[in-house]
């Protein structure tokens, strides 16, 4: 069965992570990739970018800021640096899977005040979440299915 989106939640790369599905396990990959690329569409703004984020074995510091403002906090357009580490996960999860899908985004980037609005509408908002340390996303993977985000090891 063949799903048009999957969810992959902080804790889903947080899971990833812990099985060892990390930064380290990308950078194993570099001896083989000359790039590294991601593609992204925010559900809220409509916004997309196409982007090489890491090149020649090292990351692109324009690339960076691209996504660093793709990934602001849309109700504030705030913005912060985002962790390289997620990036070299999600660009992870579409070796693994062989995709070339583009991630829709759903959250990003959280101002501090963005946090403790969504935190004050639902408990399951982090008082210290790591949407506000640009180190975690929720987004969906289209037309992935969800047995290959399974057998990844990113989806549990």
């Amino acid at each position: 069965m063949l799903t048009k989106t999957v969810a992959m939640s902080r804790r889903g790369l947080l899971k990833a992570t812990a099985a060892g599905l990390s930064a380290s396990a990308v950078s194993s990959l570099a001896a083989f990739e000359p790039e590294r690329r991601l593609r992204f569409r925010h559900t809220h703004t409509n916004e997309e970018l196409d982007v090489v984020y890491w090149k020649s074995g090292d990351y692109v510091p324009r690339s960076l800021e691209q996504i660093e403002y793709l990934l602001r906090d849309f109700r504030t357009n705030e913005t912060h640096s985002i962790d390289p580490e997620l990036l070299d996960t999600l660009h992870l999860l579409y070796v693994k899977t062989l995709s070339q899908s583009h991630f829709e985004i759903i959250s990003a980037y959280r101002s501090p005040a963005t946090n403790e609005m969504l935190r004050s509408r639902s408990k399951g908002v982090a008082k210290r979440s790591m949407h506000m340390f640009g180190k975690a996303i929720d987004v969906r993977l289209t037309y992935v299915e969800v047995s290959k985000i399974r057998n990844a090891g990113f989806y549990h």
